[in-house]
């Protein structure tokens, strides 16, 4: 599985087992409630913050070496598509 589903996984499993019917657990785990929001950190940080951060890094990087890149990217994600002359 993959680590970011497991995390979101996690978060919901947890968030189920302490909020039953509209009511809040006030026995819960406080290191447990540390964790779960550093699991939904985690998430957010992976899922928009670092493709972001990419995105607006990436545009730094000279444009013949961007496109160089994404060519070799698109053969080595579609083998059977020919490279353009």
């Amino acid at each position: 599985m993959h680590c970011t589903c497991q995390k979101a996984s996690l978060c919901r499993i947890a968030g189920n087992e302490v909020v039953h019917l509209g009511k809040i657990n006030f026995d819960d785990n406080a290191d447990l409630a540390r964790k779960l929001f550093r699991m939904v950190n985690l998430i957010v940080e992976k899922a928009i913050s670092d493709p972001q951060e990419l995105a607006e890094t990436w545009d730094y990087m000279p444009e013949q070496a961007r496109l160089a890149v994404e060519k070799r990217d698109a053969i080595a994600n579609n083998p059977q598509a020919k490279p353009a002359s």
